[in-house]
């Protein structure tokens, strides 16, 4: 837990479309359904909603502004 809060899974924004969020991480990073990440771009939240070996999905779940390709992404 400790390892975590020194060294949060980070990513990146691949794409948007609508409310889907598609980030660059998944299963081979340690990216779980359910989990939080923070838009560090902007002050957004996403939820992982399905995930694929090399890449999520999430959704908008709290924030405001626009996510953006490229934007960053750190777990909460």
């Amino acid at each position: 837990e400790k390892l975590q809060q020194l060294y949060p899974l980070r990513g990146k924004v691949l794409k948007v479309k609508g409310e889907e969020v598609e980030l660059n991480i998944g299963q081979m990073a340690g990216v779980k359904a359910g989990q939080r990440f923070k838009v560090l771009d902007g002050d957004m939240s996403l939820e992982v909603t399905s995930i694929h070996q090399d890449k999520s999905l999430a959704r908008i779940v709290r924030g405001k502004g626009l996510v953006q390709k490229g934007n960053r992404v750190e777990a909460m």
